[in-house]
């Protein structure tokens, strides 16, 4: 008989974040293995056209309509993160469903106040084993700002989770590091990378008319994106066949929108898509971009979009000086990597466009990051 497991996230599509993205790819793939039923917060989007689910049960938590309108508003500052005000309504939820049948709990973030849920079930449960997996540094993250009060609240429940927890998840050995360093949690410590699933989506016609380049994703911390929008207008101005598309979040459109309308003149700007309209765009790019930062604070980061930009099988360009694993993986996989200066991007999509027919991905490297073989490496790593 297949083990049950019951998932607590706050970003689970339609939800509009790449973390949506990530757990719904990885419990496509785990619930052909084990019965999963997810715990999550009601519809927050447009469903339709974000995602295909694989015999997953989804309870969904209702809230109050002036607590969604407060977890919309932008840099809140509560720690460890807004979703800590839905926690009375998701244990209520939690009482109402029969626990006694799950095997394990698992619960996962970005958000971390997922992982609060995780301490109320030990609480309860603590024989059952909990799983809490992170994409992101907590309280010692260096982009988030520290909030008198909260700051410290959240660390002493950090320590509670890592010392609770039966194991603690994260997709890159860097991430690993930087919490074993506070907490030592090696021995209890696993890797799972992101993945990307090889979902039969029609994607849309490449032209050979231009070369397409596209990036997806939030504009925050270290990423710039002036000097690629300068570098794109520089070259479609000397009448380089060049399509580009930006499609990047609201809340940096919003900030930026005089200056970004200078750029839309030449470049597509525009908000997020559906997941697979997303899917659709990437498999018919010719390039794809990832913008990284320079500083040593950004190895902790592993970018979603990186694998599913190698489940396309096309062309990536890294920009940023920081030696990430975001840019190991590009070069591995035949890609480019510069500095973000606009005269360095502009030469490398020169570059690029020149040897464009020359390129191929390097498929046994990507193998690793799909779906199955993550599932299957993670289960026989927990081998419970």
């Amino acid at each position: 008989m297949k083990k049950k497991v019951l998932i607590i996230t706050f970003c689970y599509p339609p939800y509009p974040s790449p973390e949506s993205y990530i757990t719904l790819k990885f419990l496509n793939e785990l619930s052909k293995n084990i019965d999963v039923e997810v715990l999550t917060l009601e519809s927050f989007g447009k469903e339709k056209g974000h995602y295909i689910e694989n015999n997953i049960t989804c309870h969904r938590v209702k809230i109050p309509s002036f607590m969604k309108w407060i977890i919309n508003l932008p840099r809140l500052p509560i720690r460890p993160d807004r979703f800590i005000l839905t926690l009375y309504f998701f244990k209520k939820e939690l009482i109402n469903l029969d626990l006694d049948r799950y095997d394990f709990f698992f619960t996962r973030s970005q958000f971390h106040s997922s992982h609060i849920l995780g301490l109320f079930l030990k609480n309860y449960f603590p024989k059952k084993k909990w799983l809490a997996s992170f994409s992101d540094p907590w309280s010692k993250s260096s982009f988030q700002k520290r909030i008198p009060f909260f700051s410290k609240l959240s660390q002493k429940i950090e320590e509670k989770v890592m010392k609770k927890a039966d194991f603690v998840i994260f997709p890159l050995e860097e991430l690993k590091n930087h919490f074993n360093k506070l907490y030592n949690i090696n021995k209890k410590a696993l890797i799972v990378n992101h993945s990307f699933e090889n979902l039969k989506i029609p994607k849309n016609k490449i032209t050979t008319e231009y070369f397409t380049v596209r990036y997806f994703g939030k504009i925050y911390a270290e990423r710039r994106i002036f000097p690629l929008l300068d570098s794109a207008v520089s070259l479609i101005k000397k009448k380089e066949q060049l399509k580009f598309e930006m499609f990047i979040d609201n809340e940096f459109l919003l900030k930026n929108k005089k200056k970004l309308e200078l750029y839309k003149k030449y470049i597509k700007i525009c908000n997020y898509v559906s997941t697979y309209e997303y899917l659709k765009l990437i498999k018919s790019s010719n390039l794809l971009v990832i913008l990284d930062g320079d500083s040593q604070d950004v190895n902790l980061f592993f970018q979603s979009k990186l694998v599913d930009y190698l489940g396309s099988k096309n062309m990536i360009l890294h920009i940023g000086s920081a030696n990430t694993i975001n840019r190991k993986i590009t070069i591995k996989c035949n890609g480019i990597s510069c500095k973000n200066h606009t005269e360095e991007i502009t030469t490398s999509l020169k570059k690029i466009i020149k040897n464009k027919n020359k390129f191929r991905p390097n498929n046994d490297f990507i193998k690793q990051f799909e779906a199955k073989n993550v599932v299957k490496k993670f289960l026989k790593q927990l081998n419970f």
